[in-house]
């Protein structure tokens, strides 16, 4: 299976060679800090060559398609695996956003945490969901990027979209490994935050893909309205003319063997559920 990040490390080594006398102490190496890695941010990364809708961000864990002009992601993509989400939750959800450590470093202007806080009708909604994560500091910890984020009202946030994203991390478990493409639908004349400019997605997609044999796909639109009466089975899209709304092609990001079925709808019950923990 293909791994969604990439992540180049150069490795240095090095040897000291020196006269100890008899008496010294050895030093323990002092153990280098924790930090969240900043992946490869090249102009192509798989196959996928950058535009100027969307570059390209690679956290490893997960990747990007970001439009630096709406500072909005258009999706993200990445594995969910079962044996990840039946590990326990080892990271409590940050209180804060931190700017895209990829977009400062490449000098492109972002949205802040503090962007959000002129209304409290919008949530930070993640397109990566921390839960997805939990399972690794480092991991979790990352979802928590205002790149991985759009305006989501809160009750789509905390209830409608909630629930859908905790029924697909129970396909991941029966299915054992899925790909999740998660986006907003960036289109003229959107909605904007009267301080920060911020534009307000009217919906918002995800896409379960899983390339197990039998291999299948399933995608969800939701609308910025949606709210606890709303049943991800109402909200069941073809994946096709998500992809033509906005003017992406998913068939790059994933092995020969899927893109095809991105042009297919699966039922309900081909769907094997089970609960993570």
């Amino acid at each position: 299976m293909r791994r969604l990040g990439i992540l180049l490390a150069a490795g240095v080594g090095f040897f000291i060679g020196c006269t100890t006398p008899p008496k010294s102490r050895e030093v323990a190496p002092v153990p280098p800090p924790v930090e969240i890695p900043v992946a490869m941010d090249t102009s192509a990364v798989r196959g996928l060559v950058e535009k100027p809708s969307s570059i390209i961000l690679d956290h490893k864990y997960f990747r990007i398609a970001y439009d630096p002009k709406t500072r909005l992601p258009k999706y993200v993509i990445y594995r969910l695996k079962g044996s990840d989400l039946k590990k326990p939750r080892v990271v409590k959800r940050s209180s804060k956003f931190r700017v895209d450590p990829i977009l400062k470093k490449r000098g492109l202007e972002t949205i802040k945490h503090e962007d959000y806080t002129e209304t409290d009708i919008y949530d930070r909604g993640h397109m990566a969901p921390f839960a997805d994560f939990s399972h690794d500091a480092i991991q979790g910890k990352l979802t928590f990027i205002t790149s991985n984020a759009a305006p989501q009202k809160k009750n789509l946030n905390e209830h409608a979209w909630e629930s859908l994203e905790g029924h697909i991390r129970e396909w991941a478990c029966g299915e054992g490994e899925l790909v999740v493409i998660t986006g907003s639908i960036i289109e003229n004349n959107l909605p904007k935050m009267k301080k920060s400019g911020i534009l307000i997605p009217r919906e918002f997609f995800k896409i379960v893909i899983d390339d197990t044999p039998p291999r299948k796909v399933i995608a969800f639109l939701y609308k910025q309205d949606d709210d606890k009466t709303v049943k991800y089975i109402d909200r069941i899209a073809k994946a096709a003319e998500i992809q033509k709304r906005i003017g992406e092609d998913f068939s790059v990001e994933l092995p020969v063997q899927d893109r095809l079925e991105l042009e297919k709808v699966a039922r309900l019950g081909d769907w094997k559920s089970k609960k993570c923990r």
